[in-house]
Parts: C-alpha cells; structure tokens; sequence
C-alpha cells in the first residue's frame, strides 16, 4: 500500500492542479460557468498526473472519462466538431507530455515543456472549456507565473541549483503580480500577495539551509502553489460580491 501511495507522487499532484485551478476561477469570473464542467476537468487533471506517474492502464480510464464528461458538460454534446477537436487536442498534448518528459531532453527543454503545459496550456485550456472563450492576451502573465513555479519546484527534486529555483520562482511572482494592474482595479485582487512574504521566507530558508537537502523542500512548495492559484482566483471571483 505504501509503495502504491509512493508511486502516486500525490506530493507533487498540486502542481497538475494548480493552473487548471486557476484557469477555472478565472472563467468563473469572467463568465457564468458550470459546475460540473470544473469538477468534471479538475478530476481529469488529476487523474492525468496519477497515469503519468504509474503509466496503469486502469489509471487512464478515469482521465478519459473525465476528458470526456469535461468536454460534453461544456458543450452539451460530443458529437461536434469543436468538441472533437478539443478531445483530439487533448490527446495529442498527453502523448507529447508522456513522450517528451520520459526522454529526458535536458533540465531547461523539461522545464520549458512543463512550464507551457502547466502553465499557458492548463490556464487557457480550462478557460476555454469553461467559456467557450480564450479571454484576453494578458491572461498569459498569470498562466506563465503558474507554469514557470510548477517547473521550479518539479526541478527540486532533479537537481536544480538553489539559485535557479529562486529566480525562477521571483520571477514567476513578478508576473503574476502584474495581472491586477491590467484589470479592473479592486482590493480583492490582490489577495495574492499575502503569499508573497511566504514565498520568500521559505526561499531564504530553502538557501541557508545546510542540512536539509533542497528536495526536502518541494512537498512545501506544491502546497504553496495550489494555494497561490486557489487565492488569487478567489479573488477575482469574489470581486462580483
């Protein structure tokens, strides 16, 4: 049971979440979406990070189910062209990741495919199943922010130097941070920032730890990023109350 609960890499599942998360609160911002089409695509995300993680056959049935529930909530039926073309979409974006990150290319062509794959892929791709719409360009700051934090902390535990994940990880709190400006302005859209100051801390510590390998650090940094994402998108939901 042990080494079944191991193989799951659940420690790391929240960086598979957190742009669809994301992606998702944004739409239902932005737009009236329905329930089911977010629970429907955050069970498919999850389902999709255990399969890549075994490679079960069993675990891809219930990707594929959800892929497909995800896609008739959204568009009421599955037997149209846009709704065959996004599960086609899918596919291939699951075959590419499966082939490409098995490969091991190299640390900064990994960590360009997961950055775009967590990050622009997951928060337009909810977005779109949620809205029927790509929403605006500047999307791509949080989007990015995402996918950019979710291949540092991937690369704690591949070896990446401490000063490579802290700017990568500044970086990705840059870009975030610029999204409220491009907005409509409201206090509750910069709810974020209350994870800024943590961020750092645990960055600081990450770096003048001496004893605890940098590894040892990324459990933290998932449950940082899910939180991020889950913070900022409430923020923008809750400007409609």
């Amino acid at each position: 049971m042990k080494s079944l609960i191991s193989s799951l890499n659940l420690k790391t599942m929240p960086l598979s979440l957190a742009g669809v998360l994301l992606g998702a609160l944004l739409a239902v911002a932005d737009f009236h979406v329905h329930w089911a089409v977010v629970a429907a695509v955050i069970f498919a995300a999850a389902s999709l990070h255990v399969y890549h993680h075994t490679g079960n056959k069993i675990a891809l049935a219930p990707s594929v189910i959800f892929a497909v529930l995800s896609v008739y909530f959204s568009f009421g039926k599955i037997l149209l062209l846009e709704s065959l073309l996004l599960l086609l979409f899918t596919y291939f974006i699951m075959r590419f990741a499966a082939g490409f990150l098995s490969t091991g290319k190299g640390r900064i062509a990994d960590a360009a495919v997961l950055t775009l794959l967590t990050g622009p892929v997951a928060v337009f791709g909810t977005y779109y199943l949620c809205s029927h719409s790509f929403g605006s360009w500047v999307l791509l700051f949080p989007a990015l922010s995402m996918g950019i934090l979710a291949a540092a902390t991937a690369g704690l535990a591949d070896g990446y130097r401490k000063v490579s994940v802290t700017l990568m990880m500044i970086a990705a709190l840059a870009l975030i941070s610029v999204y409220p400006f491009l907005r409509i302005y409201d206090p509750a859209h910069y709810r974020f920032a209350i994870m800024i100051p943590i961020y750092m801390m645990l960055l600081v510590r990450m770096c003048t730890d001496k004893v605890k390998g940098i590894e040892g650090y990324q459990p933290i940094f998932s449950f940082c990023l899910l939180t991020l994402a889950l913070i900022t998108g409430l923020g923008y939901v809750t400007y409609l109350f």
